[in-house]
């Protein structure tokens, strides 16, 4: 993760990756990875990404009905804040 600050403003680049042994796959590495770039205020929730599920399922018999309905959702969220630096001038 890349942060830029200007002012009280926050850039972040973000490059997640994950790599993973497939043994079906003769030993193969699957990797995955994305990358994102988000602005938002220092000190406050910047959401970075999420995942909706949805399922739906509907029974019917002549006497009886069945109803199923199911949202989720997921958030990301990250907060960044500035932490004072007192150590000596930088060169």
């Amino acid at each position: 993760m890349l942060p830029r600050v200007s002012g009280d403003n926050v850039t972040l680049e973000i490059s997640p990756q994950r790599a993973v042994l497939d043994q079906r796959d003769g030993g193969a590495i699957n990797i995955q990875r994305i990358h994102t770039t988000v602005s938002g205020k220092l000190g406050e929730w910047i959401d970075i990404g999420g995942a909706v599920r949805e399922q739906r399922s509907v029974d019917s018999d002549i006497l009886s009905s069945t109803r199923d309905l199911r949202d989720e959702q997921r958030r990301v969220l990250i907060k960044v804040e500035e932490i004072p630096f007192n150590g000596p001038a930088p060169p």
